[in-house]
């Protein structure tokens, strides 16, 4: 009837964030928004006037004033007819306030006010205004029940494509606890199954504005013959988690788009890539056994052929090993700038560039050292192969150098 969560903290810096309460409803507001009450002196006798004596001082308190939630006015200052008031007593201990005097004025008659007690006395209180709390160690809510998780995605592909998936909101709440909506957080599940940790991530940024990202690992485990994801067309897992992400995405767009503008309904980022492990796009890169049967082939192709590039793999698959061999995340996009007589790839962001496809000239390289400072290039990948010749190619690396290009023949 359980499942566990563990949580590791990697760094003394790392935290848990507090989490939105459904249950809470403030009673009582004010001009900044909805609050409750909390004592402002510290009852833990620890802390006490011995220890503490900056935390111990008094407040002033006007007997006759109120406003709407019956709190009086205060102040740091004696003023005639108002009340003075230090921490009360506790086992015999002077306790102090949980804020010292500097706080206390930033706040005085905003954040802090005093109230009167049953006994005839006063209190100093905070107006506590966070709605989030602290996650509790038990998760007994419906939301977070692994029956919800199996519903939502039968209703999203109408079968019953997948065996106990994780509750979306379960996830979400994860992703609250150790991301924020006010970063470019990363979140990595490396069992993604039907994606829900995708799906989570979407929908939280989609509520709170955030700009988290996700990063999904999944065997293709192939889908048992005969199931419902068989059935429905899903050779294997992958799969499954794909048309979720896609679903999930127009879902939720299409859920948002109620009460806002059309653009900004489609401006929610709801896209994503999908990478397939491979070997290297290059022969001489590439470290992965060769069959003696195929031994005899592979070394033709490296004598005929300066790179080896593979003969299935396009500029879009070079690209994304370049950008992961030069420490770019997988969301680098390059853009072609079209030269002289070939297309240079271009990203702009880590200002790397790089020549791939074949008839490249020397001038090509000198038109890409025509731009401004702000612009320029500081590392450029080649496919030695782009040039026509090696006097070319020894031109072009002698030009890198004298500006200050950092150079990478392949």
């Amino acid at each position: 009837m359980h499942d566990y969560l563990l949580a590791y903290q990697k760094t003394s810096e790392a935290q848990l964030n507090l989490i939105e309460d459904e249950d809470n409803e403030f009673k009582m507001f004010d001009a900044i928004g909805g609050f409750e009450l909390r004592e402002l002196r510290n009852r833990n006798i620890k802390f006490n006037k011995e220890n503490r004596p900056n935390l111990y001082y008094p407040f002033y308190i006007d007997p006759d004033t109120e406003d709407a939630n019956g709190l009086h006015p205060i102040s740091l200052t004696p003023n005639d007819g108002w009340l003075e008031l230090y921490p009360l007593e506790s086992q015999g201990v002077n306790t102090v306030w949980r804020w010292g005097k500097e706080k206390a004025k930033a706040n005085l008659n905003i954040n802090i006010l005093a109230k009167p007690m049953r006994n005839g006395g006063y209190m100093i209180v905070e107006k506590y205004r966070e709605s989030r709390v602290m996650a509790r160690s038990v998760w007994g809510n419906q939301k977070t029940n692994t029956e919800r998780g199996t519903l939502l995605v039968k209703e999203l592909f109408g079968a019953k494509v997948f065996d106990y998936p994780k509750p979306l909101e379960m996830l979400k709440q994860i992703c609250e606890l150790g991301s924020g909506s006010d970063g470019d957080d990363i979140i990595l599940d490396f069992f993604s199954g039907s994606a829900t940790t995708a799906h989570a991530v979407m929908e939280l940024n989609a509520e709170d504005g955030g700009a988290r990202r996700f990063i999904l690992v999944q065997l293709p485990e192939l889908c048992a013959e005969g199931s419902e994801a068989a059935k429905a067309g899903y050779r294997n897992i992958c799969e499954i988690g794909k048309e979720r992400m896609r679903r999930a995405g127009a879902k939720i767009r299409e859920e948002r788009a109620v009460g806002l503008l059309e653009d900004d309904a489609a401006s929610l980022d709801v896209g994503f890539k999908v990478f397939r492990l491979d070997t290297s796009n290059w022969e001489l890169w590439d470290d992965s056994p060769t069959p003696p049967t195929e031994a005899a082939a592979f070394l033709a192709r490296l004598r005929d052929s300066k790179n080896a590039r593979k003969l299935d793999r396009s500029d879009a698959d070079v690209l994304t090993e370049v950008a992961l061999k030069s420490g770019l995340p997988l969301d680098a996009t390059f853009e072609a700038l079209p030269l002289v007589n070939v297309a240079v790839y271009v990203e702009r962001g880590a200002r790397l560039g790089a020549i791939l496809q074949d008839g490249a000239e020397v001038e090509d390289v000198e038109r890409l050292l025509e731009a401004p400072p702000s612009e320029r290039l500081e590392k450029i990948v080649v496919a030695e192969s782009a040039f026509r010749s090696d006097a070319a190619l020894a031109n072009v690396a002698h030009l890198l150098a004298e500006n200050g290009i950092e150079a990478k023949f392949i």
